[in-house]
């Protein structure tokens, strides 16, 4: 027994309160027993005392033990030692009581909870810690529930990358059948219709899916298409613009007129209204005027100054002349009772009005004050001035026409019987053309004579018909070479000096004329067509509209033309939008005796479009004979740089003259080295920097292609022979072995530095080779002669053209990419009938861009650019006023070569700027029209004016990169 209040025991295994049981108040009880079997244990888990026994003295031990201090974390000696065993030995081993475990039983509940995989009572594991004992505990059970779990993950995520990539492809289809939707509009005139519908194409897909960037390239293309647009809520019916093509002035039927700047497609000031003045009564309308129109507001004619200074519109029984530049009225409206017919002097000096009261009154153009009166015997129905307003003409309901001189006041009765409706003067007053129930007649303003009119051809005569019926409208150029008469939908033009007719008959319901040398025509069935006044040609394609041309205005350098609630403006010479004009060199071919044959004249463009080179056949009258003359063009300036001949044509055995033509041409980047073919069966390579011919290029047969390499190193001829052979440049020295097909070569190409070639061929196929040792890379198979060919400059993707199909190939594993390109073919590709000039043109031309992105056809006088990827066209076709001889794709121009010896720089469509928003508000102001429930809409001018201020605050249009 130990005697109370003594310390028995070993101090390292005693507890604190064992110590201390000389105190009465000492707890020894379970937890002091607690206490020595986990300082046991804890020598058992980390092979360490809990204090040296052997450097530590008993004393010194107990006084660290009273002092409260824990024993070091055994964690620190035995590395691994569960967190579970650890907590249970460190709560064996408190100084306090009250943290210590209170009896052996709580001891061994943790150790039962422990060797359990049970999350243990004295201290609560963190959520990881019972996450792990729960899966020790029922490890089957926790791994079948991670695989159904990690299956469910992955099957999950696999199912929302397969719902992601169902959905761009979705996209990807939706917006690729919206892109062939929206072509198709665009093509048959439909053009803003298709613009919401490539739009809504851009706005289906993500930008970076591939048809994003296609979608923004056509719609930069077509952008380019369509005039500025000038937006109303009403259908328009009548416009006018001014000669410098800086106003416009529009009547919609509703009867109202808006004052526009045409050159940005601006309204300028608030609609012109008509309120009458308070106390005053406007006049009675005319039952020939609109009789729909409000007496107080509605305006039913409009005329516009040729400076675009002064405006004039009468309606609702008032005349109001306006400033052009402010859209504000100038003056008191003018008082004329019963006005039938309004004019403006060029100058706005002078506003000239004629009325039922049977006089013409002058107004003054800067203030409005009346200046002076021109009586006539009857109603004033016609008027018309001069750009001076010097010299007027009038024409009366009764009383024929007169000619005045406003300075001298003195008139000519020009003695026309019956009424005269319709009156225009040139420019210079000189010449005057009269339309009224006597016919038509034209007037010398000098002599005050009238000549009548013969225009039988062109008129239409019913049954019966006695009487020549007038034309439906009359026109004169301002410089008073032409004038125009229209009856029904045919058009005449006639010279003014020998008043014959001049050129064919043109097709249009209205119809302007500027200057002689142009005409527009419309027509109710919707389109819009420009011509060369001097030969009736047509200019161009047609503009498509969706519904009738129902107004038309001509300028010296835009054209105005109304269509159902738009008006838009175009390039008057080039039938182009006003805004996209060309760049065009016109070369000047001077031969050394003065003639040459236009019908054997060949033209081919360097790669880089720098230098043209073509060859001809020159006639020497001295000695009866033709010389072929090849001669080098510097695109630049448009002068000839070099001319070599190459001897007279040889006579033919049976004693027949043979001409020895130039049949195809090919020219370096630099323009120093050329090829050429000649029907003789060979080629030369002519050096023009040391002016030295290579040997004979030989065939068997004729020769009819030829090409070049940009660096002038490898030329490539192709023969009726079934060959093709690759040359130095160089040398002209032969390399490899001719290239073999089944029939003959009808095209080859070769990329930039001359290491692939392409060749098509009458047998149906198209081949790719290396071009430097004469290897066959691919055969292309076609299900008809094979007759144009070209390759892009690195070589990656070909082209074909084989009946009226254009087919992109990849270069580098002979596959179609895309679907093919259609092209109408109305006669054979290939008709050896035709001279050289015209066969190649004739056939058509090819041409990749140099990234391959973008195609280039020709065929005859219309080409055409081609977006690769979707096989949609980029615009609409551009007419050519000659047949397009050859053509190339730069960087930054398509340029063309003619027959017409003239190269033509086109700047390809840029995409339009990458900006959903900007993007939007860009189409919406060019076409009029939006998307509302799912269904196009016109917008009303507010709407579009919103919008067109929305747009500027954004920096301005994104759908036309220039």
């Amino acid at each position: 027994m130990t005697e109370a209040g003594r310390t028995f025991g070993t101090p390292a295994y005693m507890s604190p309160e064992q110590i201390r049981a000389a105190d009465l108040e000492a707890e020894v009880g379970p937890a002091t027993d607690v206490y020595a079997l986990c300082a046991t244990y804890y020598e058992l888990f980390t092979n360490t005392r809990l204090y040296d026994h052997d450097t530590e003295n008993m004393e010194t031990i107990k006084t660290l033990k009273l002092a409260g201090q824990r024993p070091v974390k055994p964690q620190l000696s035995a590395k691994g030692l569960p967190w579970e065993l650890e907590t249970i030995l460190m709560g064996g081993l408190e100084p306090d009581l009250g943290d210590r475990y209170r009896a052996m039983e709580d001891l061994k509940r943790d150790i039962d909870h422990y060797l359990a995989d049970e999350p243990i009572e004295y201290r609560r594991p963190s959520l990881w810690r019972r996450a792990r004992l729960g899966y020790r505990r029922n490890r089957t059970v926790a791994n079948l529930v991670g695989v159904f779990l990690l299956v469910a993950v992955a099957g999950t995520t696999f199912y929302i990358v397969q719902i992601t990539e169902s959905e761009k492809r979705t996209a990807h289809e939706l917006a690729a059948a919206r892109i062939e939707q929206g072509s198709k509009d665009c093509s048959a005139g439909r053009r803003g219709r298709g613009l919401q519908t490539l739009l809504r194409a851009y706005q289906t897909v993500d930008t970076d899916d591939p048809i994003s960037g296609s979608a923004r390239r056509l719609i930069g293309a077509w952008s380019r298409s369509i005039g500025l647009p000038l937006v109303h809520d009403d259908t328009v019916v009548a416009v006018a613009i001014s000669q410098d093509g800086g106003r416009a002035l529009c009547l919609t039927a509703s009867h109202r007129a808006r004052l526009w700047d045409a050159r940005n497609a601006r309204p300028i000031g608030e609609p012109l209204t008509h309120a009458a003045p308070k106390g005053v009564a406007p006049s009675a309308p005319q039952e020939n005027w609109y009789d729909q129109a409000p007496p107080e507001t509605g305006v039913r004619s409009i005329v516009l100054s040729g400076n675009g200074k002064r405006a004039v519109t009468h309606g609702g029984g008032w005349t109001r002349l306006w400033d052009g530049d402010t859209g504000k009225p100038v003056g008191a409206p003018l008082d004329h009772e019963g006005v039938q017919a309004i004019t403006v002097s060029r100058d706005s000096a002078i506003v000239v009005t004629g009325g039922e009261d049977k006089t013409a009154r002058i107004w003054s153009g800067r203030t409005g004050k009346l200046l002076g009166t021109l009586d006539h015997g009857s109603a004033v129905i016609s008027v018309a001035a001069s750009d001076d307003g010097r010299r007027i003409v009038t024409g009366c309901r009764e009383g024929g026409a007169r000619l005045w001189h406003r300075e001298s006041g003195t008139s000519v009765d020009l003695k026309l019987e019956g009424y005269v409706d319709r009156v225009a003067i040139s420019g210079d007053g000189l010449l005057a053309v009269c339309r009224g129930s006597g016919g038509v007649g034209l007037i010398d303003a000098q002599s005050g004579t009238v000549k009548l009119i013969s225009w039988s051809g062109l008129q239409k005569r019913e049954p019966g018909d006695t009487v020549p019926k007038a034309p439906d409208s009359i026109g004169i150029s301002r410089d008073g070479t032409t004038f125009l008469l229209r009856d029904g939908d045919h058009v005449q033009l006639f010279d003014a000096k020998s008043q014959k007719p001049r050129g064919t008959r043109m097709r249009g319901t209205l119809a302007a004329i500027a200057d002689g040398a142009f005409v527009v025509t419309g027509s109710e069935d919707g389109d819009a067509r420009f011509w060369d006044g001097s030969t009736g040609r047509q200019l161009g394609v047609p503009i498509v509209y969706q519904r009738a041309v129902r107004a038309i205005a001509i300028s010296a350098g835009t054209v105005a033309i109304g269509e159902d609630n738009l008006v838009r403006l175009w390039d008057a010479r080039e039938a182009r939008p006003a805004s996209a004009p060309d760049d065009i060199r016109r070369m000047q071919l001077k031969t050394q005796y003065g003639r040459y044959n236009p019908g054997s004249l060949v033209v081919a463009l360097s790669a880089n479009g720098a230098h043209a080179i073509g060859g001809v056949l020159e006639w020497n009258s001295w000695a009866r004979r033709n010389v072929r003359a090849a001669f080098a063009w510097d695109v630049a300036t448009g002068k000839i740089g070099n001319t070599v001949r190459r001897g007279y044509t040889k006579r033919h055995r049976f004693g027949v003259m043979q001409d020895q033509r130039f049949v195809a041409v090919g020219v370096s980047d630099d323009g120093q080295t050329v090829i050429f073919s000649e029907e003789n069966w060979t080629a030369w390579i002519w050096n023009i920097k040391a002016g030295k011919w290579s040997p004979q290029l030989k065939h068997r047969e004729h020769i009819g292609v030829v090409a070049i390499s940009r660096d002038g190193s490898v030329a490539i001829t192709g023969s009726h022979d079934a060959t093709a052979k690759a040359w130095k440049g160089s040398t002209g020295e032969q390399i490899g072995k001719p290239w073999k097909h089944g029939g003959p070569v009808l095209a080859v190409a070769i990329n930039a530095d001359g290491s692939r070639a392409i060749t098509g061929s009458s047998d149906g196929t198209a081949r790719i080779w290396e071009a430097r040792t004469g290897k066959a890379l691919f055969e292309l198979k076609h299900l008809r002669a094979v007759v144009r060919v070209g390759i892009s400059a690195d070589g990656t993707r070909a082209v074909t053209r084989s009946g009226p199909e254009v087919q992109v190939w990849n270069a580098r594993t002979g596959r179609p990419e895309g679907r093919p390109h259609h092209h109408p073919v109305r006669h054979s590709e290939y008709n050896p009938r035709l001279p050289p000039a015209k066969q190649k043109a004739f056939g058509g031309v090819v041409a990749l861009s140099p990234d391959g992105a973008t195609l280039f056809t020709a065929r005859q006088k219309y080409y055409r650019l081609w977006d690769v990827a979707t096989g949609e066209p980029l615009g609409p076709s551009v007419g050519s006023s000659y047949w397009v001889a050859d053509l190339v794709v730069t960087a930054d121009h398509a340029i063309s070569a003619d027959l017409g010896l003239q190269v033509v720089r086109r700047a390809p469509p840029r995409p339009a700027r990458d900006d959903p928003k900007r993007l939007r508000l860009s189409i919406e102001t060019r076409t009029g029209l939006h998307w509302k429930e799912g269904l196009i809409a016109r917008l009303t001018h507010a709407e579009w004016w919103s919008r067109r201020r929305a747009l500027d605050r954004l920096g301005g249009p994104c759908d036309v990169v220039r």
